[in-house]
């Protein structure tokens, strides 16, 4: 499906720039999300299957692409999905395939990046599997990035794809972390890469990160909050735990 990916992004005029080498498969990345895009960007760095909202599955283009690309498609209303998508992300280990997880479990406009949900990461801390955090960027010098080429909020899809078409440049940066993260409680595993994958954007962009802090920790703290509520079901934890 790379092949298919790659062939996107010169549809679009997607040129992409990465730093960093993907480890050999199976292997699993965490990435903060942005849109859409995304997914098709990571399809083009190497074949890999991907957690995505069950909206998507519907989308005209992108969802029948999403399909034959083997994408797994979550339930974000219903807790308890999480656990069958974990369990369908363990057999893709197990089988050898490669995956990705928007652990944000929203897109945003690339101000910050949103704490990092642990449901997905249970069998790999359970199983001490390391874990690759990701950071992607988009850059354009024809359109305001955090708007027209970010995917958020309540932005309808169909516009904001035929858009995109009209872009003579778009530049996407993915940076992959050279240390792989390894961790026994899927708390921490989600918090360490968090802090690798928001290091990399105060690093990508320094002079934006220090003007958005306030905002950033206050969006930081409202989805921490809802993620502390989610974690907070005993029932749901315990299916994870025995998955």
């Amino acid at each position: 499906m790379n092949i298919w990916a790659k062939g996107m992004l010169r549809l679009l005029s997607i040129r992409l720039q990465v730093q960093g080498h993907p480890p050999a498969p199976p292997f699993l990345l965490a990435a903060n999300h942005l849109s859409y895009l995304d997914i098709v960007v990571l399809s083009a760095l190497a074949p890999q299957g991907f957690v995505a909202k069950s909206e998507m599955a519907t989308w005209p283009i992108l969802g029948p692409m999403a399909k034959g690309m083997g994408t797994l498609f979550l339930d974000r209303g219903n807790p308890r999905d999480t656990l069958r998508v974990s369990r369908e992300l363990n057999t893709l280990w197990q089988m050898g395939t490669s995956a990705c997880v928007f652990l944000e479990g929203t897109s945003s406009n690339g101000d910050c990046i949103l704490p990092f949900h642990s449901a997905l990461l249970e069998n790999s801390a359970r199983h001490s599997r390391p874990v690759v955090a990701a950071h992607l960027r988009y850059t354009s010098p024809d359109a305001d990035v955090r708007n027209v080429i970010c995917w958020h909020g309540e932005q309808a899809f169909l516009p904001h794809l035929f858009h995109l078409f009209t872009l003579p440049r778009i530049e996407a940066q993915i940076r992959l972390d050279s240390r792989p993260t390894l961790a026994s409680d899927r708390r921490q595993l989600a918090a360490t890469l968090w802090k690798r994958v928001e290091g990399f954007r105060q690093q990508a962009i320094p002079v934006q990160a220090a003007r958005g802090q306030a905002v950033c920790e206050q969006t930081v703290a409202k989805h921490t909050a809802a993620e502390k509520a989610i974690e907070e079901k005993p029932v749901l934890n315990a299916e994870l735990a025995s998955s």
